[in-house]
């Protein structure tokens, strides 16, 4: 089957959360992670941490160095749980889209 090419005249990137609210999804992945390594922390412990970095987060939450085993297997699960975000609810946040 042929691929159909499609032409495009602009991409959009947001890169810093101005079009879409992720920090919420991100904080999900996070507590998740946390959880699934034998962290529990609530959303609203976490949420505040989103965007300072998991080297950051891991080290406000648990005191671990950024360098350390556990804070580098923390930090690729809540990469893998974050996935592809999901931003299929458009719900609106100050103009922008959320994901919920």
């Amino acid at each position: 089957m042929a691929q159909e090419k499609v032409r495009c005249d602009a991409v959009l990137v947001d890169i810093d959360g101005t079009l879409v609210d992720s920090n919420d999804a991100h904080a999900r992945a996070w507590v998740a992670a946390l959880k699934r390594h034998g962290h529990e922390f609530p959303h609203d412990a976490v949420r505040p941490l989103i965007g300072k970095g998991g080297d950051k987060l891991l080290d406000e939450l648990l005191g671990f160095m950024p360098d350390s085993a556990e804070a580098r297997a923390i930090a690729r699960t809540a990469k893998r749980s974050s996935g592809p975000l999901n931003c299929t609810r458009s719900s609106r946040l100050q103009g922008r889209a959320s994901c919920c």
